[in-house]
């Protein structure tokens, strides 16, 4: 299983990492959708999707929903490095979180 992880900081001083593990099997678009965005490695979002001009990444992007052993959500403000809005793998959502 593919790991990713965010270093986090508040107001500037790191404060830990976040290591999240990629279900490939289960749920390989969203897992490569999220690994892309961990990396980066996509480039820019082309004009006419929203973000244009930025890179398709998580860097920076701020946490506004943390729901424990659920999910984090953040800000990202860009579309999927597949192009438009992301729709989820349906084996992704049948899997619990702990």
């Amino acid at each position: 299983t593919p790991l990713v992880y965010f270093d986090i900081t508040m107001k500037g001083v790191p404060v830990g990492r976040i290591i999240i593990a990629l279900y490939t099997k289960e749920s390989p678009l969203a897992a490569e959708n999220f690994r892309q965005l961990c990396t980066g490695e996509k480039g820019q979002v082309l004009a006419g999707h929203e973000g244009a001009g930025r890179n398709y990444t998580l860097k920076g992007a701020l946490f506004y929903r943390i729901i424990d052993r659920f999910i984090n959500q953040s800000g990202a403000g860009t579309d999927s490095v597949y192009g438009g809005r992301f729709k989820n793998d349906p084996g992704g959502l049948l899997l619990k979180h702990d």
